[in-house]
């Protein structure tokens, strides 16, 4: 087995994560050869790493924890085993067709031209992420995409090979192309998405300030007829009861008449505290209010992004 240069293998674990391989079992240099990898041969578990092999034919039926392709050209690779991060990657190879038998959630292709990718079944397809692709044809069990730069850079403007990405899925049960776009908030997703989420968020926005106006609405009314029954308790302590009205008092005059004085008390005044609790309601209300225009703030555009597997 060839050895991998410390730089490679540094950035080989880097990518791992989590999922590192004790060992990476590397092809290279190989021209015109047929090979099979059986699960003996795979039996530590390794990476599996193809580099700068020329028209060959590799069949793996063992299992590996990732598969990496790079530099190859005109190379027919078919992925029988299982792959343990579902995780593939190739980058930098010309006219090199896979064939994909198990399931790979994640399968990366950057810089590239000539490509075939097959896929046996639609289960087996999570999502292709590529850029700078030329002359890509995708069959996923007998569904066919013809795609690539090339082709989108008609429905992109200002598309650019190195950077730009496109992620394809099965949605809704269709073969589904997008462009990868960056959220405010950093989050790489796709302009279909971002409207989508943009529309939940607005709807919620709009139920929210809805159940906010409600509640104001009844605490307003709670709060008038508190105000209401409070006043009335105020008028009714300030006026005298029915006997104290009716009392005339009768005085003696130095010419000795009488004079009759009215002992009923003026009229009560306005509680000075309806008006303080009125200016406290109108405060809550107005502070409570923009809840209800959230919904109207304007969104910013996402951005393209590019996702390093």
């Amino acid at each position: 087995m060839e050895k991998l240069s410390v730089k490679e293998r540094a950035k080989i674990q880097a990518n791992l994560g989590a999922g590192k391989s004790k060992e990476t079992k590397l092809l290279t240099g190989l021209k015109g050869q047929t090979q099979t990898l059986s699960e003996t041969d795979l039996e530590s578990l390794p990476t599996l790493f193809f580099k700068n092999c020329e028209d060959c034919v590799f069949v793996v039926d063992g299992s590996s924890v990732k598969f990496l392709v790079e530099g190859c050209k005109r190379c027919k690779i078919t992925l029988n085993g299982h792959v343990r991060t579902e995780v593939v990657e190739l980058w930098r190879s010309d006219g090199c067709e896979l064939n994909i038998n198990s399931t790979v959630k994640t399968l990366q292709l950057d810089l590239c031209h000539g490509l075939k990718l097959n896929y046996d079944k639609r289960e087996h397809l999570g999502s292709i992420v590529w850029a700078g692709i030329y002359d890509f044809s995708l069959d996923v069990a007998g569904e066919k995409l013809e795609t690539g730069y090339e082709q989108m850079k008609k429905e992109v403007e200002d598309l650019n090979d190195t950077t730009d990405q496109f992620i394809i899925r099965v949605l809704e049960g269709k073969l589904t192309q997008e462009l990868v776009v960056r959220l405010p908030n950093g989050y790489p997703t796709t302009e279909r998405e971002a409207k989508e989420f943009d529309e939940r968020a607005e709807r919620n926005a709009e139920k929210a300030a809805e159940f906010l106006n409600k509640i104001i609405n009844v605490t307003e009314k709670e709060k008038l007829h508190e105000i209401a029954e409070k006043g009335q308790d105020t008028k009714t302590e300030a006026t005298p009861d029915s006997t104290t009205t009716s009392t005339t008092t009768t005085t003696s005059t130095a010419a000795g008449g009488e004079h009759k004085a009215d002992a009923s008390p003026a009229t009560a005044e306005t509680n000075p505290g309806t008006e303080k609790e009125k200016e406290k309601e109108d405060k809550e209300e107005s502070e409570t209010r923009p809840a209800a225009a959230a919904a109207a703030a304007p969104k910013k555009k996402p951005q393209r992004v590019y996702i390093n597997m």
